[in-house]
């Protein structure tokens, strides 16, 4: 994205540069043509021919079609302006748009992560709460063994009273 930028702000650098020497090169003409116009007048009125007075009134007409194609240059610009500022408008805008989504984006993450932290949380409590009763389960069998065992040990002390007292 960033070289496309650059090469858009280059693009519309040498399109304002470009622009902006046309203008200077129809300044210069008309700036000529407003010097001619001043040296015919004093020839006019110096030789005050009719030919002189007819090449005044062809470059008043020239003048007239330089003013012209300088405005047309002007209203040119004036479009390229207006295209430039529009693009530029949607370019941030779709900018903005894709910052938004890079932040949605990174809070469903963020959002995805906390929750695989928490299950796996209760996933290892409920592994230890299951190793806790399977520990509780065998020290409760080992103890009920233990007292069959005393229970059958008396059962034969008692037994073997009783056959020696007999």
């Amino acid at each position: 994205r960033t070289i496309l930028t650059d090469l858009t702000v280059l693009l519309s650098q040498e399109e304002q540069f470009k622009l902006k020497k046309d203008l200077a090169d129809l300044a210069i003409k008309l700036n000529m043509d407003a010097q001619k116009k001043r040296q015919m007048q004093f020839e006019q009125g110096r030789l005050g021919s009719e030919t002189t007075r007819k090449r005044i009134l062809a470059n008043r007409e020239a003048e007239t079609g330089l003013e012209g194609s300088l405005g047309k240059a002007e209203l040119g610009t004036r479009r390229f302006e207006t295209g430039k500022r529009m693009l530029s408008a949607e370019l941030n805008t779709t900018r903005s748009h894709l910052q938004e989504r890079a932040r949605d984006e990174a809070r469903r993450l963020r959002d995805s992560l906390n929750l695989l932290e928490k299950n796996a949380d209760v996933q290892r409590k409920l592994q230890e709460e299951a190793q806790q009763a399977d520990l509780d389960l065998r020290s409760k069998q080992i103890d009920q063994k233990l007292q069959a065992h005393n229970l059958r040990k008396q059962q034969r002390l008692a037994t073997l009273v009783r056959t020696k007292a007999v």
